[in-house]
């Protein structure tokens, strides 16, 4: 379905940066799996979409997807985590922002990229597990409602806030 086939495309966009990125450490079940992956999406006829750079905006059903991050290359520390593709979801109710696992110079670029305004959102996903992610100072600077941090399949946990800026 043309839904499917777009979530799967944003999912994929900057997937092939990520395995460039550790193609020194990359092990063969890592290999076979993308020869898999890549062929199931060859066969089914999905195309990937690259993106080299932040801004990409798409609705998919009244539900926008914008892309604030992508790889970030000149980040050495933490490369993999930093280079977390960045997510901003909203409707005409809510927003959210998913920060994937993006670490504390991650956190700064966006800070002091041309998106910082649209970092305010009703809830965040807290980058990294909610720990060595982005600095507190990253959270206490954009505004939200509630954030959850995913705790390595121990489950979700929320902290609301009621204040402007975030925790």
């Amino acid at each position: 379905s043309f839904l499917a086939d777009s979530v799967l495309s944003l999912l994929l966009c900057t997937y092939k940066k990520y395995v460039a990125a550790i193609s020194c450490n990359i092990t063969y079940k890592v290999v076979c799996f993308l020869n898999l992956f890549y062929g199931l999406l060859q066969v089914n006829n999905i195309e990937i979409v690259e993106l080299n750079s932040p801004g990409w905006t798409e609705d998919i059903g009244g539900l926008n997807f914008k892309i604030l991050g992508v790889s970030n290359p000149e980040i050495i520390h933490n490369g993999y985590n930093n280079s977390s593709m960045i997510i901003k979801v909203w409707d005409k109710k809510k927003s959210i922002l998913f920060l994937a696992d993006a670490g504390e110079e991650c956190g700064d670029k966006l800070l002091s990229s041309p998106f910082r305004q649209e970092l305010d959102c009703d809830y965040v996903q807290m980058a990294h597990h909610g720990q060595r992610g982005c600095r507190q100072s990253f959270y206490q600077s954009i505004h939200f409602r509630a954030c959850g941090v995913h705790l390595n399949g121990y489950g979700t946990t929320t902290q609301a806030t009621d204040q402007g800026p975030g925790i």
